[in-house]
């Protein structure tokens, strides 16, 4: 009896240990991560916030990018289709045009590793990440010290902007805290937002020349389109369209409800039907260049808010992510028209 007595106390002992640990993990878990649990809540919040608008700026420079590199192609055909013709595209041009897309590669990758320091800081939240943390500061270290060393391309010291922020971020590999992540971002997102605001009348500059091309500058109503003779240059896109055999192929793109009829595939003859389609792509275009003016300033600001937001953690006040995203979400407009369009483009 005693022999059982004793094996039935283990017992209740056993399963009253199971329990006082199954309601200690929880505390467990938050002390890895170094934060308490409506700390780690405003933490996740907070890192899902910051992935998303590092996001929307990688896709920013990666569409710059794609700007710079078609620009040669579009530049001969620019200036040979007007008349009088503008002076030849000269040797040293695409040199500094290569090396202009290499520098907004650069960025796009910082970008991308800062999206994923986010993505990791907000895996500390709920699991001990430190690989992952490790892994994405060094990438993103790695990217600034890049970045650092460049010649002035877009006429940025980018040794000033970036160096003061890069010693920081080793910091927090040493540390598996979110609320140190958060203070050790901070100082590297100040840099990347000086970056960007030294930086950002160059990349509104890009898509200027960019539109330009494909518009022309001729001062028009959209009654004016489809008159041959105006004052000014015309653009890549519209001289085509008046001048080459093409198919009802874009217009219809922008019409779901007719595009599967069938529509003859012969070239359109219809001097109204190319007007038509005239005026639909110079729409596009032009609304395409007029988001394009803002959204350097959208992704300053979204990052400036963003900064602050850090502060707001660090002395416990509540977070206002909405003044975050209504920034971010007003750049990430401009990108999803733009891939909107070239994504038509490129399927024609």
């Amino acid at each position: 009896m005693e022999i059982k007595r004793i094996k039935t106390q283990k017992m209740v002992l056993s399963k009253q240990l199971r329990t006082r640990l199954f309601l200690l993990l929880p505390l467990l878990l938050v002390g890895l991560s170094g934060c308490k649990p409506k700390e780690n809540v405003a933490g996740q919040s907070l890192a899902n916030t910051g992935s998303k608008t590092a996001g929307t700026l990688a896709s920013y420079y990666e569409s710059l990018a794609e700007d710079v590199n078609q620009q040669p192609e579009l530049e001969i055909f620019y200036r040979g289709i007007q008349k009088p013709t503008l002076p030849d595209f000269q040797p040293q041009d695409y040199t500094i045009l290569e090396q202009e897309a290499l520098a907004l590669r650069h960025r796009a990758k910082m970008a991308h590793d800062l999206e994923s320091v986010y993505v990791a800081l907000q895996n500390l939240s709920s699991y001990n990440a430190s690989t992952e943390v490790n892994k994405s500061v060094d990438n993103l270290t790695g990217s600034l010290k890049q970045i650092s060393t460049e010649p002035k391309i877009f006429g940025v010291n980018t040794s000033d902007v970036l160096k003061p922020v890069l010693n920081g971020l080793v910091e927090w590999k040493r540390s598996r805290s979110i609320e140190k992540g958060v203070k050790t971002i901070q100082p590297t997102l100040i840099g990347i937002k000086k970056l960007v605001d030294e930086e950002k009348g160059l990349y509104t500059i890009i898509t200027d020349r960019r539109y330009t091309m494909l518009i022309g500058n001729r001062a028009t109503t959209p009654d004016q389109l489809c008159i041959a003779k105006t004052v000014g240059t015309v653009g890549v896109a519209d001289y085509l369209i008046k001048t080459q055999s093409m198919s009802l192929q874009f217009l219809l793109q922008q019409i779901p409800e007719l595009k599967e009829l069938p529509w003859n595939s012969q070239a359109v003859k219809d001097p109204a039907t190319k007007c038509a389609i005239v005026r639909s792509l110079n729409l596009t275009l032009t609304t395409l260049e007029s988001k394009s003016k803002d959204t350097p300033t959208e992704l300053s600001n979204s990052l400036q808010e963003l900064i602050e937001q850090h502060k707001k953690f660090l002395q416990k006040q509540p977070l206002t992510l909405t003044d975050v995203l209504a920034y971010q979400e007003q750049a990430q407009i401009y990108l999803d028209l733009l891939n909107k369009f070239r994504t038509k483009k490129n399927t024609q």
